[in-house]
């Protein structure tokens, strides 16, 4: 993880302090040096960091990560200091929060996956036991082409007679609850193609935003390396055009993680819909082989009543080389909605605290020049006007909207899974 533009902000900050007078406070220069010093040493801290640590299942790079935090927050929290050395501390706490959420969200993200994987299971399962709770109350019937009339119309239930979007599956004896609807394998293909047409369309325009997000990076690193080498005005116009890019390029990369969370949720809605399919075709294939031996005769009807029993027991329960159950994943769904709910609050959490530190940042930022400790040179001394006009509000005001924007997407996660 690299921190460039924290650096440059405390370039910045020693920049102007070289430019303006401290009013015979050695309070405020103290006091300055030790937020320098702290921004310094949390912005090593978490350069060290590798992103991939952060978001696997190790908590050690999370808590370096925290621990490089704290000290921007310390830094933070110095309130003796100028208002842009605090601006610049401030705005250092406000990015750290804002990358530790971005790992959180991410984290939510698998989370999210996994519930909807766990009850894609539960669905078909419960699909499965509806199955053979239907075969044995079929094997009760004393009349086989009462029987066999029922299964073929299941099956072109199933298979969407009609066009139909949905169907139900009968229920078991004394079930007086609402009849579950599930979609039909004509829906469920519509389903599976508009799924996959909208996934290559946010592939696309990932890869367009992606190269968009690209090209700005390498304008504005350009940008920055000519300002370094340019003086004076020529020096301040050409870096403003650099952060001007940099800009573009971190409004690109929230439309980039917008896009990449459409994404998800269709490849994981996807996912149920072909499960959801495969186990249509399945249901089918079991109910066309169960009409054959309907129609082969009934001799072995209670056998296969106990049979069906069984299979139903093994699919709530387990047995029978049944590793998925009914039970064990509704145990995983119980534990990863703890878990979810956790890193829900952990991410709100880190989104408020930078937030905060934003804000702070634009607070801070709105007084450099006017803090009475301090003198500005005179007032043709364009350099410090320049200098000043760098710590101007806006530079935390937007990341500031990246962080509504990212709560708002995370309330919006949480509703609709």
């Amino acid at each position: 993880m690299k921190f460039a533009p924290l650096k440059r902000a405390a370039m910045q900050g020693m920049a102007v302090a070289g430019v303006m007078l401290v009013a015979g406070c050695d309070d405020l220069a103290s006091a300055n040096k030790s937020v320098e010093t702290k921004v310094e040493q949390a912005s090593v801290a978490f350069d060290k960091i590798d992103s991939l640590s952060l978001r696997d299942n190790s908590e050690e790079g999370f808590d370096k990560a925290k621990a490089a935090l704290d000290i921007a927050i310390s830094a933070a929290s110095e309130k003796s200091a100028s208002p842009l050395w605090r601006a610049t501390a401030a705005g250092v706490a406000g990015d750290m929060s804002s990358q530790l959420a971005n790992v959180l969200r991410s984290r939510i993200n698998d989370s999210e996956q996994k519930i909807r994987a766990a009850l894609a299971d539960l669905r078909v399962l419960s699909q499965q036991v509806a199955v053979t709770n239907f075969l044995a109350a079929g094997y009760r019937g004393t009349d086989p082409k009462a029987e066999i009339a029922k299964v073929e119309l299941l099956i072109k239930d199933i298979q969407g007679a009609g066009d139909k979007a949905t169907w139900s599956p009968p229920q078991a004896e004394g079930f007086k609850g609402t009849a579950a609807s599930l979609p039909t394998l004509t829906a469920l293909k519509q389903q599976i193609s508009q799924l996959e047409g909208d996934i290559a369309s946010r592939k696309e325009q990932i890869s367009t935003l992606t190269k968009e997000r690209s090209d700005a990076l390498t304008l504005a690193e350009t940008k920055f390396a000519a300002a370094d080498k340019a003086r004076g005005n020529e020096s301040v116009a050409i870096f403003t055009e650099g952060a001007q890019a940099r800009q573009k390029s971190e409004e690109i990369a929230v439309k980039i993680d917008l896009t990449q969370d459409q994404l998800s949720r269709l490849e994981a809605d996807l996912a149920v819909a072909k499960g959801l399919e495969k186990s249509n075709n399945a249901g089918i294939a079991q109910l066309q082989e169960q009409l054959a031996s309907m129609q082969a005769g009934w001799t072995d009807a209670q056998d296969r009543v106990a049979a069906q029993k069984k299979v139903a027991e093994s699919i709530l329960n387990g047995g029978d080389n049944v590793s998925i159950t009914v039970a064990n994943r509704s145990t995983d769904l119980a534990k990863l909605m703890v878990t979810i709910s956790e890193q829900r609050r952990e991410a709100n959490q880190e989104l408020e605290r930078a937030s905060k530190y934003y804000k702070d940042a634009v607070s801070a930022a709105r007084e450099v020049g006017t803090d009475k400790r301090v003198t500005a040179p005179a007032p043709g001394n364009k350099r410090f006007k320049d200098l000043k006009d760098m710590a101007h509000p806006g530079r935390f005001n937007l990341p500031l909207g990246g962080v509504y924007r990212s709560q708002g997407v995370l309330a919006a996660d949480e509703a609709g899974l």
